[in-house]
């Protein structure tokens, strides 16, 4: 692991500052409540403070090659015979320090007065340590859990795109065997239609393909696909249905997942229209709401007509959930003989 100091500037910044205020109270309280001279204070402050610094930042690269994954019994144990064994180290060249540069004569009661305080001054070092060595245990498990959240997330995101991808692959064979399946039909008691009804569709599909690994797009292109869909429906149910559209001029370039309109569309012509002998009504309105936008699909269909969800609603549904963390953005209501389907798009999404 690389060192957080050579990381983050506000790390050595924080580190550099509280080893400031440490040699400040240990002069200030060397000579306030010790009268010990200032400059002796000075210098002991120093010498003492300045290579537990150096040994605190050399504690990291111990921590990195120990590790963290240990059985906390054996974490407490090694960390606190090491803890003695660098306060020994600390105490030991600190004062063989002070010998060279201000033990003599004239400063006999401040040697004294050190040696008294080696035992408090080991206590001292061993706390020094504890601290130390819990902000690196700290900063290593918060950013084990970051890294950890990061791949989960990116994890999550391929997950979603491929259960997106598999969602969405299942609208357009679901649309084609209907499509066929009316040119089938066509084939023999119509041929000229069931020849315009191919061309619409290769045309159709040219434009699908063309936008096919669009995650998102603008309503109004979704809008004209649907148009496109229904003029192929159109060929084989002449005047059994009649579209209609109430769509609010703020809604016409908001972004809405790709593909999630049609298959609703689709839903109305299988389960309102061709088992119906009456004309079916499809209507599309949106309507653009303070925090969503909310577009509404409804159709009536007969009594005895097996109105349903269908595989498409529940894809759509299902999309819906996936792309924003929403299991309440679809809305199914079936009274009067009137069958009804709000989507309700999030505008916090609009950006991403």
């Amino acid at each position: 692991m690389i060192h957080p100091f050579q990381i983050y500037n506000k790390s050595s910044a924080i580190f550099i500052s509280f080893w400031l205020i440490i040699i400040l109270m240990q002069i200030a309280v060397l000579n306030l409540v010790f009268q010990v001279d200032i400059y002796l204070s000075l210098i002991d402050s120093l010498i003492y403070n300045i290579i537990y610094a150096i040994i605190s930042y050399s504690l990291w690269y111990f921590i990195s090659a120990y590790g963290t994954e240990k059985k906390i019994t054996s974490l407490i144990f090694t960390n606190l015979f090491v803890s003695i064994i660098i306060a020994a180290f600390w105490l030991f060249v600190s004062n063989f320090l002070l010998d060279v540069f201000i033990y003599n004569q004239d400063n006999l009661s401040y040697q004294e007065m050190n040696n008294k305080s080696l035992l408090i001054r080991g206590i001292v070092g061993i706390l020094h340590y504890g601290m130390i060595i819990s902000a690196y245990y700290v900063y290593i498990i918060y950013q084990n859990l970051t890294t950890k959240k990061i791949r989960e997330q990116e994890l999550n995101k391929l997950l979603t795109e491929s259960e997106l991808k598999t969602l969405k692959y299942q609208i357009n064979p679901h649309f084609i065997f209907n499509t066929l399946n009316s040119i089938s039909s066509l084939t023999l008691i119509s041929p000229e239609k069931a020849r315009e009804m191919t061309i619409r569709l290769s045309d159709f599909m040219r434009s699908t393909f063309a936008k096919k690994d669009d995650k998102f797009i603008m309503l109004k292109d979704e809008l004209s696909s649907i148009k496109n869909y229904l003029e192929i429906e159109k060929i084989r149910f002449e005047d059994k249905f009649e579209y209609k559209e109430n769509v609010s001029p703020l809604c016409m370039n908001k972004r809405i997942p790709n593909f999630i309109i049609q298959p609703i569309i689709e839903n109305a012509i299988k389960h309102g229209v061709y088992e119906s002998l009456d004309k079916v009504e499809i209507q599309l309105s949106c309507n653009q709401k303070e925090s969503f936008t909310e577009i509404m699909i409804k159709n009536n269909y007969e009594e005895r007509s097996k109105n349903g969800e269908g595989v498409g609603i529940t894809n759509v549904n299902e999309r819906l959930k996936l792309i924003y963390g929403n299991d309440r953005l679809l809305k199914i209501k079936d009274e009067n003989n009137i069958f009804s389907v709000t989507i309700y798009i999030p505008n916090e999404f609009e950006n991403d």
